[in-house]
């Protein structure tokens, strides 16, 4: 069972976006928590102040990029896990998200067909202990 009240950040510049994808998951999972940013600092800032269960990041945002922001949730959170959740399709981008460890690259063409899926293995996972670390 996934933890009741469990808080999903996402953060994407494009407001029309967050505001689809935050209905979108509150319809997949209705006792979580949906808070929205608009780039990879606020996504930072909220991490410390809420330490949220899930953090989704866009790649290519305003003043930090979703990998920029990534690699400083990981080294202060790294129990917190991550997705990109992009339009990028290249190679580059998923080895760069490989090597900063982020748990999921989904892109968003696939938003319907992958993303609940990950959220539930994750949210899952971290049920019983949600300050334990992210395994591979």
């Amino acid at each position: 069972m996934i933890q009741k009240n469990a808080t999903i950040l996402i953060a994407d510049d494009n407001l029309t976006f967050r505001r689809t994808i935050v209905h979108f998951l509150k319809a997949q999972f209705d006792s979580v928590k949906v808070i929205q940013v608009a780039n990879g600092r606020e996504a930072i800032m909220k991490t410390d102040e809420l330490i949220p269960d899930l953090v989704i990041l866009d790649i290519n945002m305003p003043e930090i990029s979703g990998f920029e922001a990534a690699l400083t949730i990981k080294k202060n959170y790294p129990f917190i896990p991550i997705i990109i959740l992009t339009n990028y399709d290249e190679n580059e981008y998923r080895l760069e998200a490989k090597k900063i460890l982020v748990d999921a690259f989904i892109l968003k063409e696939n938003l319907i067909s992958e993303l609940p899926e990950v959220i539930h293995a994750f949210l899952m996972s971290h049920a019983s202990h949600p300050f334990s670390s992210v395994s591979d």
